[in-house]
């Protein structure tokens, strides 16, 4: 299992990438956005909690104004919990963005699935890597 705190400053995202056991985002603070392929962009905010099912390509990060920091667990299979593809195009973040509370049923878990991933974490010590991790904007260089 790996843990890892990320932090995305202004308009910072991931690429595209999938997790093969899936992956759960724990937003503990600001703005943010993220999308699964061929979906609306979502809102996420501090409090929120998102579950991406297993092989689901997506991608998340700050809002274009807002810093936002998550907490991300997922678990390897053979060794990998992510496969990483091609970069986010601004074309995709502008498709219709769906407003908060208004998210489809593979967004939010309750809040006990949380929980179980903690302890289920702090049950394997040894097998757990956290992480510290901070993204920042693509800047075109002139």
């Amino acid at each position: 299992m790996s843990c890892a705190s990320v932090t995305f400053e202004p308009g910072a995202r991931t690429n595209w990438h999938t997790h093969p056991l899936g992956q759960t985002l724990i937003v503990t603070s600001g703005c943010g956005w993220t999308q699964c392929d061929g979906e609306s962009v979502v809102e996420i905010r501090a409090g929120d909690v998102i579950w991406c099912p297993p092989n689901h390509r997506h991608w998340h990060g700050a809002s274009p104004t807002t810093a936002m920091t998550h907490i991300a667990i997922q678990e390897a299979l053979n060794g990998k919990v992510v496969e990483w593809m091609e970069k986010v195009t601004d074309e995709n973040t502008k498709r219709q963005r769906h407003e908060r509370g208004h998210r489809g049923k593979d967004y939010a878990i309750p809040a006990y699935s949380f929980a179980h991933a903690v302890a289920f974490a702090m049950s394997q010590p040894d097998d757990v890597d956290i992480n510290e991790i901070q993204y920042r904007p693509t800047r075109q260089l002139l």
